[in-house]
């Protein structure tokens, strides 16, 4: 079976950097038998390209179904789009319980949608006004040889106390469900069940003004930084 047997992304080498990939016969399979603190997770933007099923299904039929309609409902207006080189925007995700992300934003003045097919997904959110220090993002609180889970369990609660419970919110996501991360807001995820789905970013020309204000605010005499606003 074509898919069963396509390979997709699910780390990087360490010694060259190069994507270490599986299969989903065999990812399905380690779904069953895995106990591991910091399981694998398929995350790959070239799911596409690797699975010529997968691509004609993830399209759709037009553009009132599929990712076409979610495009149309979070950024219509699509900047990335008009990039001599698109970067990477769209990801499959797939992954067994207890995988997931550390707490992170998206590059600055991107919209995110995120569609689950299967599994559940926790998600905890944190203002984008607050720093990195404030919501335990950095170094300092995760490592790759950490689990997201770890984040939960040991960094969270802080968190939670010393940013003020009207700064967070927590969310559950359900198969069918559909979530949208606005633009600049902290995130983490934590996988409770075996999961399967898709998301996206774009830019809106809304989100893209609103970061152009901040980046300008910023400036004020001193170097902007590379993350400061999403460059077209």
């Amino acid at each position: 079976n074509e898919v069963f047997n396509s390979c997709f992304k699910c780390g990087e080498s360490f010694e060259s950097d190069e994507d270490v990939t599986v299969s989903l016969k065999d990812m399905f399979e380690y779904f069953l038998a895995q106990r591991d603190d910091d399981p694998l997770y398929i995350f790959d933007h070239l799911f596409t390209e690797r699975c010529g099923f997968i691509r004609n299904d993830y399209q759709g039929k037009d553009s009132k179904s599929g990712p076409e309609a979610l495009r149309g409902a979070f950024f219509p207006d699509d900047l990335m789009s008009k990039m001599s080189e698109r970067p990477p925007h769209r990801w499959l995700l797939i992954g067994p319980q207890g995988s997931g992300t550390h707490i992170h934003r998206d590059p600055r003045g991107t919209i995110a949608w995120n569609a689950l097919f299967h599994g559940v997904k926790i998600w905890t959110f944190f203002r984008p006004e607050l720093t990195a220090a404030k919501v335990r993002s950095g170094d300092k609180y995760w490592s790759r040889e950490q689990a997201s889970s770890y984040w939960f369990m040991n960094y969270l609660p802080g968190a939670v106390r010393e940013c003020g419970v009207e700064n967070v919110k927590i969310a559950i996501q359900r198969p069918g469900d559909v979530l949208s991360v606005p633009p600049s807001w902290w995130h983490s995820v934590v996988n409770a069940e075996d999961v399967i789905g898709v998301t996206a970013n774009g830019v809106s020309v809304d989100s893209f003004c609103k970061e152009m204000v901040v980046a300008m605010d910023n400036l004020d005499g001193e170097e902007v930084g590379k993350e400061s606003f999403f460059r077209l």
